[in-house]
């Protein structure tokens, strides 16, 4: 079925709209969770990840300055006539209350922000960003692996 695309102005989009983002790699759907500035949060329903796109605005201009032939762009659509199944659940955020930021795990550590960041992109430590792009980190692991690699 094809999408029912909805004719929004940028600032009447808001959380709970769905979207479709098309690029010549990939089309997905996904719907609002916030939009701040040129930027948007989105929740897509494929994989229920939660993506940050900073310029979305930029997309979403593309689709009406060029329609459906722009080869990249983000619109509106009516989610209601494409998806047949129960209505989605609404996104909560995840719990980090078992989880130390960077600047916490380093006077835990008595080690540089930038030498644990580097330690992160590694792969030595796990970490994933919450919904601002912090690194968070689970404070068992942590301690496990600093005493692993002999940090405490």
């Amino acid at each position: 079925m094809t999408d029912l695309v909805i004719d929004k102005a940028w600032s009447d989009i808001s959380p709970g709209d769905f979207m479709r983002w098309a690029t010549p790699r990939f089309i997905k759907y996904g719907r609002v969770i916030k939009r701040d500035g040129n930027g948007m949060t989105l929740q897509f329903i494929e994989d229920a990840n939660v993506r940050v796109i900073p310029q979305a605005k930029w997309y979403f201009c593309q689709a009406k300055m060029y329609g459906p032939d722009a080869e990249e762009h983000l619109v509106c659509i009516d989610y209601s006539e494409w998806f047949n199944g129960p209505p989605v659940e609404p996104f909560v955020p995840p719990s980090y209350d078992d989880s130390v930021t960077v600047n916490d795990a380093c006077e835990i550590l008595r080690m540089d922000p930038k030498q644990l960041r580097r330690h992160i992109r590694r792969g030595r430590i796990e970490a994933h960003k919450d919904l601002e792009g912090r690194w968070m980190i689970d404070r068992d692991m942590l301690m496990t692996k600093a005493a692993r690699y002999g940090w405490i």
